[in-house]
């Protein structure tokens, strides 16, 4: 995993379908952030990784789109996003920088069943 500033071109691909970010795993190529040295960012972003990893890349990134555009349809953009079941995973464990080395697999799961 190699750790890369945020290119102009991955901030526009990215930005029209999820809007502004500040950091994005595109597994197997690296983790590309504004700001390399955000220890929350980065924790975020290797969660993103592992969760690519254990499906196998390509599944992943189909499951999270249709996630996406479900859930887009009856909420706001920036709601779809935060509800999807990966992002809930990351954003609930970013904080604890611990948390790969405890994690059991496939974790997000248990997060698309809650509420939020």
């Amino acid at each position: 995993m190699r750790i890369k500033p945020v290119n102009q071109f991955i901030k526009f691909t990215s930005g029209l379908v999820f809007g502004k970010i500040t950091g994005i795993s595109l597994c197997p190529f690296g983790i590309y952030m504004d700001h390399p040295a955000d220890a929350v960012i980065l924790n975020h972003e290797k969660i993103h990784w592992r969760q690519q990893t254990e499906m196998l890349i390509l599944p992943f990134y189909i499951w999270y789109l249709a996630e996406f555009l479900i859930r887009r349809i009856f909420q706001s953009k920036k709601e779809a996003y935060i509800s999807i079941s990966f992002e809930k995973e990351a954003y609930a464990h970013q904080d604890d920088p611990g948390y790969l080395k405890t994690r059991k697999p496939y974790s997000w799961i248990r997060r698309s069943c809650t509420t939020s």
